[in-house]
């Protein structure tokens, strides 16, 4: 696959490409910063898109910011500290409760990178992660509700939410992708961190690099009404500068023993044609998985932001089969994300995948349940149209 049609089926645009470029660049010139904002209009991008600009512009020492957008520049590096820092102690808040009821903690993804190694790093996070073993999960959640809280649950977590600064994902399996391709029950090492009186664990460097690997490649696939997420690069970077803590054979052991080397792999590609020399990528992808599975992994990218897009805006004067349609496609597709590679796999978990998301006892009732939730999409739409 060309670096081309490589972009297209991950919907990066060509200002996300350079963005990707300067904030990955060890060094940048302040007329490729002020050509860059020649480009953009800055408060049109997302909000990840938008702290990905600033953080890049304060790698660069604001050198080529254009003078009239420095003050916003430095106000969303503000806005992100304040409320990343808010997350994590409405995080530290839920913690203490589960450790005065004896329930182990570990905080993942993104999280962990704030809470243990780089306090000061800037990302977008709209909400933290954390895990609790599977046999305390139901526990965990029930203790949430009597404190207030209250949200959706999914096949691997449940969202809960209390106020604006408390919006927790508590999973009860390490990573989505387990529940039909890994060791469901996978606990990972890492070190103890305490943090504002509470007491939890963070995965172990590498290990998180993994997982967020494959978290990228969920991120990839999304896609709606404000185009392509790409704050997964910025995660991503953070692992590969700083290549005296990775261990390359323990993140590539690790993708194989979770089932998840292909995921990697793809993320990796598209982050070395993005950056190219930042890792020895040509030595790597080999050992991780073969070419023929990133290429599989990148048709099904495709075929799941497709999904995704026409669930996000369907006809307007669509049948009720045609509906219905939709948001088995989009639920089919969402289902092969975690397993790519795989066709066989997909055929063989569909079904349970459907009755745990959608929530239903038979298969039967999936028709009805699908046109109630497009239709209840469609309303919420309009409201907010209407707003």
């Amino acid at each position: 696959m060309n670096i081309g049609n490589l972009f297209q089926v991950t919907g990066m645009n060509e200002s996300h490409r350079e963005l990707c470029r300067l904030y990955a660049a060890e060094s940048a010139g302040p007329e490729e910063i002020t050509a860059y904002f020649s480009g953009i209009r800055l408060e049109e991008e997302k909000w990840d898109s938008a702290c990905m600009v600033a953080s890049m512009c304060a790698r660069h020492g604001y050198e080529g910011v254009p003078p009239e957008l420095l003050p916003r520049i430095r106000g969303i590096l503000r806005y992100y500290r304040m409320l990343n820092a808010g997350r994590i102690a409405g995080t530290c808040r839920l913690i203490r409760l589960y450790n005065d009821a004896g329930i182990p903690v570990m905080v993942i993804k993104g999280a962990s990178i704030l809470t243990c190694y780089e306090p000061n790093h800037i990302r977008h996070m709209w909400d933290t992660d954390i895990l609790v073993p599977a046999g305390e999960y139901r526990r965990a959640v029930e203790i949430a509700i009597s404190q207030g809280f209250s949200g959706g649950e999914s096949p691997h977590s449940v969202n809960l939410k209390r106020d604006r600064m408390e919006d927790i994902d508590v999973h009860k399996i390490f990573m989505k992708e387990l529940l039909s391709r890994g060791p469901e029950k996978f606990w990972p090492e890492g070190p103890e961190v305490r943090r504002s009186g509470a007491v939890f664990q963070v995965p172990e460097f590498n290990t998180l690099f993994v997982q967020i690997l494959t978290n990228s490649f969920s991120n990839l696939a999304e896609v709606g009404n404000h185009g392509a997420k790409i704050k997964w690069f910025m995660d991503v970077d953070f692992f590969i500068s700083r290549p005296e803590d990775l261990d390359w054979e323990r993140v590539i052991s690790l993708s194989k023993m979770l089932g998840v080397a292909p995921h990697a792999n793809t993320v990796l590609c598209l982050y070395d044609r993005l950056a190219p020399g930042r890792f020895d990528y040509a030595s790597i992808a080999p050992r991780l998985s073969e070419e023929r599975q990133v290429a599989r992994c990148l048709a099904v990218l495709r075929q799941c932001r497709r999904a995704n897009l026409l669930f996000e805006n369907p006809p307007e004067n669509a049948s009720i089969p045609r509906l219905v349609g939709i948001h088995i496609r989009w639920l089919w597709t969402n289902n092969r994300i975690k397993n790519p590679d795989s066709l066989l796999t997909n055929l063989r978990t569909f079904p349970s995948y459907l009755r745990c998301e959608l929530r239903v006892k038979s298969l039967w009732q999936l028709p009805g349940v699908a046109l109630g939730k497009i239709r209840g999409r469609m309303r919420e739409e309009k409201e907010t149209q209407r707003g």
